[in-house]
């Protein structure tokens, strides 16, 4: 079904954000802050949306798809057909991964000065602690707005480079790409 792939990558997706999110935050901290019983109800909520939508998106899909709903997707033919192959398409996304290479570095330039040079904290907090350049105060002023905004762009780029370590072939291109995905 055309549905089942993108349905199995958001039921993936919100699997293991928050099972690997209690795992990877220190999942005592949760019950320390919050405590057990909002936990438990947190946990009833993943559950309830995982369930229902695993449940109801088939139905939903026919009723917005029509006659296309029972027709394979084809998500993946696009790399069978080899189509991502062809010279000029990689050489157009080596030059976008440059350009977002490009915005990476001048954002994480801004972003390491704002940490104080905290190359551990902003690029592997799993070692230690995070350092967060785009925190701000909860009431906006100032900077604020730019400041949220900038975070937004470095998930955008972020998830650009994911993409782009998925759609480019072998190359130097693809493991910039990949090394800084992930």
């Amino acid at each position: 079904m055309a549905w089942g792939l993108p349905a199995g990558a958001v039921l993936a997706t919100t699997a293991c954000w928050y099972l690997l999110d209690a795992i990877y935050n220190d999942y005592q901290r949760y019950v320390d802050r919050i405590g057990t019983k909002s936990l438990d109800n947190a946990w009833w909520q993943v559950c309830l949306f995982l369930f229902t939508f695993g449940t109801i998106v088939a139905s939903v899909s026919k009723s917005i798809s029509g006659e296309y709903a029972t027709r394979r997707s084809s998500v993946l033919a696009v790399d069978f057909a080899k189509r991502l192959d062809h010279p000029v398409l990689q050489g157009r996304l080596r030059s976008l991964t440059l350009t977002l290479v490009g915005a990476w570095l001048g954002l994480m330039s801004i972003g390491l000065v704002r940490v104080n040079f905290d190359i551990q904290g902003l690029f592997a907090p799993y070692l230690g602690h995070k350092a967060n350049p785009w925190s701000r105060g909860r009431v906006g002023g100032g900077i604020d707005g730019l400041l949220a905004l900038a975070g937004y762009f470095q998930i955008f780029l972020t998830a650009g480079f994911g993409v782009l370590f998925a759609l480019l072939n072998r190359s130097t291109s693809r493991w910039v790409a990949g090394f800084i995905f992930f």
